[in-house]
This record gives structure tokens, sequence and C-alpha cells, in this order.
């Protein structure tokens, strides 16, 4: 059985805002879940909870979607983090986990979408720009992709790698 108890006590003692890029993976209750045989179970009583209280936990989000994604189940991984995007939307790690695993699902409209999010959350990210291009050039936008990898190289002026990306036909 999972240890609600010393699941939940490491969310509540954890400041919300920022928690995820601060605290120290030791801290994570991922060892608990991981060991929970019953986590399905664990999960709906934890949503239960939520939606009773209107309170999440996003420590507890981002462990239940570590543990799910290191036993492959994406999908559910999947629910954790946009319950997590839905917490904390300008997080940029959880976006950008969410648009990879969105890949490997094969969901390209919600990992374009997520993307989309990512760069209004952070418009200097080069790599997202970056991927966006490719994203837009593979669906056959040329301009737009253009745009975008513009965009990467004004973040970039003089590093050869984005005027090589405008130079590829």
């Amino acid at each position: 059985a999972v240890d609600v108890a010393s699941v939940l006590a490491v969310g509540d003692r954890t400041p919300h805002r920022g928690a995820l890029d601060t605290i120290d993976d030791g801290d994570m209750p991922e060892g608990v879940l991981l060991r929970a045989k019953d986590l399905p179970a664990y999960v709906a009583r934890f949503e239960a909870a939520v939606a009773k209280s209107g309170a999440d936990v996003p420590v507890l989000r981002k462990a239940l979607a570590r543990v799910f994604f290191a036993r492959k189940d994406h999908a559910r991984a999947v629910r954790q983090l946009e319950a997590l995007r839905d917490v904390v939307p300008d997080d940029t790690a959880v976006l950008r986990w969410l648009v990879s695993l969105y890949d490997t699902l094969g969901r390209a409209d919600d990992a374009r979408a997520t993307l989309d999010a990512l760069l209004s959350h952070d418009p200097g990210d080069v790599a997202a720009w970056e991927d966006l291009g490719r994203r837009l050039a593979k669906g056959g936008l040329a301009e737009e992709a253009a745009r975008a990898f513009t965009n990467a190289i004004e973040m970039r002026p003089l590093e050869p790698d984005g005027h090589r990306l405008m130079a590829r036909p």
C-alpha cells in the first residue's frame, strides 16, 4: 500500500511556486510511489481529494509523472503533467517534457500547441524555436518555418547553426 502520509508530507512542506526546479530528487516521493502495487487506486484517491478540496500538490504530480514514465506508462505520465501544467502553467521544464511525451504518443497537434505555450513563456528558448521550425517545415509551412528559424537566429546571431537551418531547402 502507498504510505499516503509520507507522500503528502513531502508535498505539504514544499512551497508550491517554483518547487519543481528547487526540490532535490532525494526529497521526492518517487521511492514510495515506485514501490506501490496499488498506484492506480492511490492516484484515483488523490484525484478525488484534489477535486474535493481544490488544492493540488505539484511536487506529488511531478513525482507521479516520473513514476509513470519510469514504468513506460506514458499516457498516465501525460495526464499528470497536464494537471501539473494547469497548476503551474509557466514551468517550462514541464512543457518541454510534455512536448516530448506527446511526440512519443504520436500527438503532434498537442506537441505543437505545447511548444507554442513554451515559447510564450520563454521566447528566448532557441532550441524550441528550432524545433518549431522543423515541425513547420515538415508540415509544408515553409514561410512559418522560416520565421521560427529567424527567431532562433536572432537569439544567437553569431552562431552558424541557425544560419545553416535557414540555408536548408
